[in-house]
C-alpha cells in the first residue's frame, strides 16, 4: 500500500498511536495524565483502549509550535 492509498483509522491504540503520530506510547500516556487538554482514551473491549483520530488532531492542530523542526503530529497531513 503506498502512502496515498493510506486510510486513515477512526481509532488509535497506544500500542499504534506512534506511526500516525510520531509520538510514543510512553509520551501519549504522559500527556494524558499531565496535560488537561489531551484527549481521554476510550475503552474498546477488556484491556484494550484508544484514542479517536480527531480528538487527536484536534490536540495537536492547536499545540503550540516549540520551532520549526517541531514535527509531533498527524504525518500522514505532512506529505
Amino acid at each position: 500500500m503506498t502512502e496515498d492509498q493510506m486510510v486513515t483509522p477512526l481509532i488509535v491504540t497506544p500500542s499504534t498511536i506512534k506511526e500516525i503520530f510520531g509520538i510514543s506510547r510512553s509520551t501519549a500516556l504522559m500527556l494524558e495524565q499531565t496535560e488537561f487538554s489531551f484527549p481521554k482514551r476510550v475503552k474498546l473491549s477488556p484491556g484494550k483502549t484508544g484514542w479517536f483520530v480527531s480528538e487527536l488532531e484536534d490536540y495537536f492542530s492547536h499545540r503550540p509550535r516549540i520551532n520549526d523542526n517541531d514535527s509531533v503530529g498527524p504525518r500522514y497531513l505532512s506529505r
